[in-house]
């Protein structure tokens, strides 16, 4: 994973991720770690990504789709509303074309499903911050 954004800032690049599993999140900021120079900040749900989103100003945002007190997609429709210019990548077990088109109708910049999270996460999150956009797709 190399992004030419890190180079261009004078900090680490703030990756928020939210999901209500520490184990998940750990993994995540364990795959991250190990490719960028970042600073992880964590949520375990919607509501506490909003807010920590408003806080720390993230420069890509991990949402996973099914969480409690606010999901994700709830919470990416509403990021996307305050703050459109920060990218959005769906984690989840759920997949499918109605939820793909859902997500990019939000204005959601990729998703991954959370089977091939360590394969692809570092691929999703190149395109992403290279200004584009990445959702997986399973053949049959």
């Amino acid at each position: 994973m190399q992004t030419q954004q890190s180079s261009s800032l004078d900090r680490p690049l703030r990756i928020l991720i939210a999901d209500d599993h520490e184990v998940v999140r750990a993994g995540i900021r364990a795959i991250l770690l190990l490719r960028l120079d970042v600073e992880v900040i964590e949520a375990s749900n919607g509501q506490e990504a909003i807010d920590q989103a408003r806080k720390t100003k993230p420069d890509l945002i991990i949402l996973d789709v099914t969480m409690p007190v606010l999901g994700g997609v709830q919470a990416a429709r509403r990021l996307k509303q305050e703050m459109p210019k920060i990218p959005i990548l769906m984690l989840s077990m759920h997949e499918g074309r109605q939820l793909t088109h859902e997500l990019r109708a939000i204005g959601v910049q990729g998703y991954v499903s959370k089977t091939d999270a360590v394969t692809t996460l570092p691929e999703a999150i190149d395109a992403l911050f290279g200004g584009g956009t990445f959702f997986e797709t399973k053949r049959p």
